[in-house]
C-alpha cells in the first residue's frame, strides 16, 4: 500500500468515526404523569384543563382529560416521538396526534370524529415521570 493511500484511508476512517458521534440518536424522554394543557378548541376559543399520561405496557398508554369537571378518556399508541390517541366521552369520540419534543412537552391537533376542524394542544410535564 503506498503511503499516499494509506494517509486516504486514515483520512476516511477518522470522517467516519466523526459522523457517526453525529448521527447517533438522541435518547426519547419518557411519557407519564400530570400535564397541564393549553389548547385551542374547535370553536376557536381557548382553554387549560388536566391531563394525565399512564403508561399501560410498552408503547401503550391510557390518559384521562379533565375537562369542566368531565373526564375524557383517550388510549394511544407511541410510535418513536408520535402519539396516536383514540378519545371519548358520552358517545362524543375523536383522535389526537401528538408529538413528543426533547423537552418532554408534547404538541399536536385533535378532532372530533365526523368534523373536519382541528384543534391544538399543548401538553407539558408538571414533573418527570
Amino acid at each position: 500500500m503506498t503511503t499516499q493511500r494509506a494517509v486516504r484511508l486514515a483520512g476516511i476512517a477518522r470522517l467516519a468515526a466523526a459522523c457517526s458521534l453525529v448521527v447517533q440518536e438522541v435518547p426519547r424522554p419518557e411519557l407519564g404523569g400530570t400535564c397541564s394543557v393549553e389548547g385551542r378548541a374547535l370553536d376557536g376559543g381557548s382553554y387549560t384543563v388536566t391531563a394525565t399520561i399512564h403508561r399501560e405496557w410498552v408503547g401503550t398508554y391510557s390518559i384521562p382529560w379533565l375537562i369542566s369537571g368531565a373526564t375524557f378518556t383517550g388510549t394511544g399508541k407511541r410510535r418513536g416521538d408520535d402519539l396516536e390517541v383514540r378519545w371519548f366521552r358520552s358517545g362524543t369520540q375523536g383522535r389526537a396526534h401528538p408529538t413528543l419534543s426533547s423537552t418532554g412537552v408534547l404538541h399536536g391537533t385533535w378532532s372530533m370524529d365526523e368534523d373536519s376542524r382541528l384543534g391544538l394542544e399543548t401538553l407539558t410535564p408538571d414533573s418527570n415521570p
